[in-house]
């Protein structure tokens, strides 16, 4: 997410609309995963990136706040009962002054990357340095600051379970793909069988299902299923 922030501080410019916009978009996403019973938020994880100009431990302490700024922004849209079983962190990062020259460099400004990685080479531990020597090439106004901007950003990256059955053509895929399930060696559901009974057209290979299927159902219900018996038994005669 491109946020905007006020000038020099952690609060948000809600009154930008790119960043209401990103900042709404994601509260969404996250209350329609805590509501849906088949759905459970497991972490969700905030890390913000600083550019490179100015004194880095000042960036740094910038963007561990706007992060938590947003980290908290973001997770107050969720129930009580969510947050309590959610994983969270923030992070915050200066992005190193080497990236800015990739950036030059993809967009086919070779020799001016090669510039910029000079100084970082004969200052590499000294990033004060860096950025002093960087402001004064002929270009910084130019090329570099315009590409400073995009790098002011924060991710969201979250982990979420969804429970759901498969679809008749995904049980036949994840049944046609693995050859241990047609062998025996691997067991499906009595529901994903079903499906299949009604998806295998071969006879030969309807009736190692069958068979396939009574072992199935044994081992989970303690007795057998009915269907594939029957079918299983006309087979036979």
């Amino acid at each position: 997410m491109k946020l905007k922030f006020r000038q020099e501080s952690a609060q948000l410019d809600l009154s930008d609309r790119k960043t209401a916009a990103a900042l709404d978009s994601l509260k969404e996403e996250l209350r329609y995963i805590s509501a849906d019973p088949a759905s459970t938020l497991k972490e969700i994880h905030f890390h913000g990136f600083a550019s490179p100009e100015g004194p880095y431990e000042k960036n740094l302490a910038l963007s561990h706040k706007r992060t938590a700024t947003v980290k908290g922004n973001v997770l107050s849209c969720l129930p009580s009962e969510t947050l309590s079983r959610v994983y969270s962190t923030s992070l915050g990062s200066v992005v190193p002054w080497s990236q800015v020259a990739d950036l030059l460099e993809s967009d086919s400004y070779a020799a001016e990357a090669e510039t910029m990685r000079e100084i970082i080479r004969k200052h590499p531990r000294n990033i004060g340095a860096q950025g002093f020597l960087i402001k004064k090439l002929g270009f910084y106004r130019k090329l570099i600051i315009p590409r400073l901007e995009g790098l002011r950003m924060v991710k969201c990256e979250y982990v979420a379970e969804v429970s759901r059955y498969l679809t008749p053509e995904e049980i036949l895929l994840r049944y046609n793909s693995d050859p241990d399930f047609a062998s025996g060696k691997k067991s499906l559901t009595l529901n994903e069988y079903w499906h299949l009974f009604k998806l295998i057209k071969d006879p030969q290979e309807l009736e190692r299902l069958y068979r396939h299927a009574l072992e199935a159902s044994f081992k989970a219900e303690r007795e057998y299923w009915a269907l594939p018996a029957n079918r299983l038994a006309v087979t036979m005669l």
